[in-house]
């Protein structure tokens, strides 16, 4: 239905999902609405380490060329475990993160101002879609 109705904004969207590996650390989740939970950078210093070429992300999930393959390998889970270990939270999710308390502030804020406790079921429903993109699901 959202391919009839907007067959321009998906094309879009997959044009620049696959953009994502030449731009910044906030490239890919502004435009396919899945959070990366690695910078960039930290995939790339890992990977240079390791002797792997190559890498990208395929439905959530990163991949790389180990040393002397032919076929792409996922990122070992415990590669990722530690490097969101010693890096803590990407940039990306900070921002997500500071949104979501600015929004259950504004909506204390509005709720007590309004006398209605509409903003906060606002401000609540927006924290837990922050919340269950902050899952790291693949690792």
């Amino acid at each position: 239905m959202v391919l009839r109705l907007f067959p321009n904004i998906v094309d879009n969207l997959q044009i620049k999902s696959v953009w994502k590996l030449t731009q910044s650390n906030f490239h890919f989740c502004f435009y396919s609405g899945i959070m990366n939970h690695y910078a960039t950078q930290w995939i790339e210093d890992w990977c240079q380490d390791n002797g792997w070429t190559d890498w990208f992300i395929e439905r959530s999930k990163y991949w790389a060329f180990p040393p002397n393959a032919v076929m792409p390998m996922p990122i070992p889970a415990s590669a990722l475990r530690s490097i969101k270990r010693e890096k803590g939270l990407c940039p990306e999710e900070q921002v997500w993160g500071f949104s979501a308390v600015i929004s259950a502030l504004t909506g204390m804020v509005m709720s007590y101002w309004l006398a209605s406790p509409m903003p906060l079921v606002a401000a609540f429903a927006y924290c837990a879609v922050v919340a269950a993109q902050l899952e790291d699901e693949e690792v």
